[in-house]
C-alpha cells in the first residue's frame, strides 16, 4: 500500500515538473517575441495613442448625457475583456505518452488554469478600465465597483467553464458565443439593477453544471491538443504583425477573388528578370495570414483616426501602420528567396532583389495611398499632409529592404 502511495506521489510530482517545464518554455517564447513587439518605436506610438485616446475619452465623458446605450456598450466592452482564453500547453505527443497518466494530471491542469488566468489579466484590466470610464456617465462609484466585482467573478468562472467545455461535444465558437451573450445580459442587468449581483455566481454555477454533465467520460486529449495548437496560432498571428514567426501552421490559402489582381506577364516577359515579381505577388495574395493582417491594420488605423480626429495623431498612426505593413511584406522575400525554386532554376540574387523592389514599392505605395485617402476623408482641411504617407512608405521600404539584403549576404556562403 505504501509503495502505491509513493508511486502516485512520484507521478504527481512529475506532473508538476512537466507543467513547470512547459510554463518556462511558453514564458521564454513570449519574452523572445515581446522584445520585438515592445520596441522603442511601438512604445512611443502606444504612449501617444493611449494618451490622446484617454484625453479625448475623458472630454467626451464630461460632456455626455446619461443614456442606456452607454451601459449597453460598456457591458459589451466588459464582456469582451472577460472572454476566456485557455492554454493547456499540451503537445501532439502528449496524446500518446501521457494517456496512461490521465488520472494523475490534476496538478498539471490546475497549473495551466492559473497560468491562463494570469495571461489574460492585462486585457481584462484594460477592458474594465475602459468600460468603467464609459458607464461612469450613468452610474455612481459604488455601483461601478459592484459591476467590476461581478466582472471579476465572471472572468474566473468563464475560464473554468470553458476548460470543461473543451472536453464536451460543444465547439469553440458555440461556447464563446454562449458565454459572451450571457455575460452581456448579466452585466447589463447588473448595471440596471445592482441587487441582482449576488445571483451571478448562482447562474455561473448552473452553467458550469450544465457543461459538466456533457463532458466525455475520459479526457479527449486530441481535442485539448488541437485547441492548444489553435490558441498558439492565434498568438503567433498577433506577433506576426511585428516580427517573422517560424512557428505558425498554414502558409498559403487560395483566394480566387484576388486572382484577377495578379500581373499577367506575356510569354516574352516571363523570364528570369521578371519571374520573381510574379511569385512575390502570388505569395502575397495567397499567404495564409498576411493580406488579412494588413487589412486589419488599415481598419484599425481608420477607426483610431476617426475616433481621435486629431490630424497630427492620424499622421503618427498612419506612419506607424505603414511601418508595420512594410515589416510584414519583408517576410515574402524570405519565403521565396530561400525556397527550393532558385535551385531548380538558379538566377542571380540581383534579379530576385530587383523584382522584390519593384513588387514592394508598388504595393507599399498603393497601401499608403489607401491610408492617405482615409486621412483626407477624416481631415479634409489638412489634405496636403497626406502626401507624407506614400513618401514615407516608399522611403521606409527602401531602407528595410536593404536590411534584408545585408542579412542575406552575411548568411550566404
Amino acid at each position: 500500500m505504501n509503495y502505491i502511495l509513493k508511486s502516485l506521489e512520484v507521478i504527481s510530482m512529475n506532473s508538476k515538473q512537466l507543467f513547470n517545464t512547459r510554463l518556462k518554455e511558453d514564458i521564454g517564447l513570449r519574452a523572445y517575441y515581446s522584445k520585438y513587439i515592445f520596441n522603442s518605436h511601438f512604445l512611443l506610438f502606444l504612449t501617444i495613442t493611449i494618451g490622446v485616446f484617454i484625453y479625448s475619452l475623458v472630454g467626451f465623458i464630461q460632456d455626455a448625457e446619461p443614456s442606456i446605450w452607454y451601459l449597453l456598450i460598456g457591458s459589451i466592452v466588459l464582456s469582451l475583456s472577460v472572454m476566456p482564453s485557455y492554454r493547456s500547453l499540451l503537445k501532439e505527443a502528449d496524446g500518446l505518452f501521457l494517456l496512461p497518466y490521465e488520472s494523475h494530471m490534476k496538478t498539471y491542469f490546475q497549473g495551466t488554469l492559473r497560468y491562463s488566468l494570469a495571461l489574460n489579466v492585462v486585457l481584462m484590466v484594460l477592458g474594465v478600465a475602459l468600460s468603467a470610464l464609459l458607464i461612469s456617465i450613468n452610474l455612481s462609484l459604488s455601483h461601478i465597483i459592484i459591476v467590476v466585482l461581478a466582472a471579476l467573478v465572471i472572468y474566473v468562472f468563464h475560464l473554468i467553464i470553458y476548460r470543461v467545455a473543451i472536453n464536451s461535444k460543444w465547439n469553440h465558437w458555440s461556447v464563446i458565443g454562449l458565454l459572451f451573450v450571457t455575460s452581456v445580459v448579466t452585466l447589463f442587468l447588473t448595471m440596471m439593477f445592482p441587487w441582482l449581483a449576488p445571483l451571478i455566481p448562482v447562474a455561473l454555477i448552473g452553467l458550469y453544471i450544465f457543461f459538466s454533465k456533457q463532458v466525455h467520460t475520459n479526457l479527449n486529449w486530441f481535442r485539448y491538443i488541437n485547441h492548444e495548437k489553435d490558441a498558439r496560432n492565434r498568438y503567433f498571428r498577433v506577433v506576426s504583425m511585428f516580427a517573422n514567426v517560424a512557428h505558425m501552421d498554414g502558409q498559403y490559402k487560395r483566394r480566387r477573388y484576388l486572382d484577377k489582381l495578379l500581373p499577367n506577364f506575356k510569354k516574352d516577359k516571363f523570364n528570369k528578370e521578371n519571374m520573381y515579381e510574379y511569385l512575390f505577388y502570388r505569395s502575397f495574395m495567397r499567404d495564409n495570414d498576411l493580406p488579412m493582417i494588413i487589412l486589419r491594420l488599415i481598419i484599425i488605423a481608420a477607426i483610431i483616426m476617426i475616433w481621435l480626429n486629431i490630424w497630427w495623431v492620424s499622421i503618427v498612426i498612419g506612419v506607424f501602420v505603414i511601418y508595420l505593413i512594410v515589416l510584414q511584406m519583408n517576410q515574402i522575400y524570405s519565403q521565396q528567396a530561400y525556397l527550393l525554386w532558385p535551385k531548380i532554376w538558379p538566377v542571380k540574387r540581383s534579379y530576385i532583389q530587383e523584382s522584390y523592389i519593384r513588387y514592394s514599392n508598388k504595393l507599399v505605395v498603393v497601401l499608403s495611398l489607401i491610408i492617405a485617402v482615409v486621412f483626407i476623408l477624416v481631415h479634409l482641411e489638412q489634405f496636403y499632409m497626406a502626401a507624407i504617407l506614400p513618401i514615407w512608405g516608399y522611403l521606409i521600404n527602401r531602407v528595410l529592404s536593404k536590411g534584408i539584403y545585408k542579412k542575406e549576404s552575411m548568411l550566404s556562403d
